[in-house]
């Protein structure tokens, strides 16, 4: 009988701490909107802080269920993600760094499971930044953009993340020095 009552306190308290860890989770994606990651598939074959302007060119969706927005969406929220880490974005008379994207894969959750255990939806891009001039490119990743909570789901947040995930990707390879 006390084993019984232990396994059932447990349980409990086990079921209790997972809604706590959920609702946690809920909080900071409520806070932090969209997440984003890189795969850089070619490095940089020139230095990239050789361009004075970013310009934010096509993106595409070769995947039939992406929702026609979402192409739309990255650019203004890439530009936005740029401008905001210091990136030169579309400074005229200057040598260009064109970023252009397809989106290769997306998925929405559905359904009252994936709903109960945690959504994950999430947009997947290749991404090419290309130099203007000469129409080579230059590198290549692959960017992720994804939602982890039922706060932050939708397509705006996929967007959200497929711009930060190819922001810290130029980041990383040009890097804006901060004053202060």
């Amino acid at each position: 009988m006390k084993r019984l009552a232990f396994v059932v306190a447990f349980g409990s308290v086990s079921l209790a701490a997972g809604g706590c860890m959920r609702g946690a989770k809920e909080g900071v994606a409520l806070v932090t909107g969209g997440q984003g990651s890189y795969q850089v598939l070619q490095p940089p074959t020139q230095p990239l802080t050789a361009f004075d302007s970013i310009e934010i060119g096509a993106f595409t969706s070769a995947f039939g269920p992406a929702p026609a927005s979402l192409p739309e969406l990255v650019r203004a929220k890439l530009a936005n993600d740029l401008a905001e880490k210091g990136q030169p974005v579309n400074v005229p008379d200057r040598k260009v760094l064109l970023v252009r994207g397809t989106i290769i894969y997306y998925e929405s959750a559905h359904g009252l499971a994936e709903q109960l255990f945690g959504p994950l939806e999430e947009a997947v891009a290749d991404v090419e930044l290309v130099d203007k001039a000469s129409g080579n490119v230059i590198a290549k990743a692959a960017c992720v953009g994804r939602s982890t909570a039922s706060v932050s789901q939708g397509v705006e947040t996929k967007a959200e993340g497929l711009a930060k995930g190819i922001t810290k990707w130029i980041d990383r390879f040009r890097p804006v020095r901060r004053s202060g």
